[in-house]
């Protein structure tokens, strides 16, 4: 259950901006609160996948059981739910995404692959390149795409 008051760490200015954008979103008549149906797509638009049930409960462990959400109860909900976040799980998403032959491997020609779909003119010589900067070989394995995306704080919430 979420705990109400100060969070444990304090946010960033950079994730207080993103939760704000967030919920400016979904505030559509100004009135500083939307209603749960809000809120779970607001949730979704911030990356998780919940339920209206699990919106609801979400919404319970937190505030006195308004259906209301205020701009304090979303940063509330966000930040427990970005610390929660299995980051491993995220991450390993996020390579699978890449390694589109399931070789548990990212090669050049993997990135190519992505580069030609997105319309990104990237050549091989330069993935190479980019992979043996970043790891010091050609191709990336799912560990050292951890150990990248983990020190990159792109999963730092």
């Amino acid at each position: 259950a979420l705990a109400p008051g100060a969070p444990a760490k304090p946010m960033t200015a950079e994730q207080k901006q993103t939760i704000s954008e967030a919920f400016v979103l979904f505030d559509i008549d100004g009135s500083g609160k939307f209603d749960i149906k809000e809120f779970k797509v607001a949730l979704r638009v911030m990356g998780f996948d919940v339920s209206k049930e699990e919106a609801k409960k979400l919404l319970m462990t937190i505030d006195d059981g308004s259906t209301m959400v205020s701009l304090e109860t979303f940063s509330q909900v966000v930040l427990e739910l970005w610390r929660t976040v299995d980051k491993r799980a995220e991450i390993a998403k996020s390579f699978k995404v890449l390694d589109r032959d399931g070789s548990g491997i990212v090669a050049s020609k993997n990135l190519q692959q992505l580069c030609r779909e997105i319309e990104d003119p990237t050549e091989m010589d330069q993935l190479d390149s980019i992979l043996k900067e970043l790891c010091g070989e050609p191709q990336l394995s799912e560990e050292d795409f951890a150990k990248l995306m983990l020190r990159s704080h792109l999963f730092s919430f």
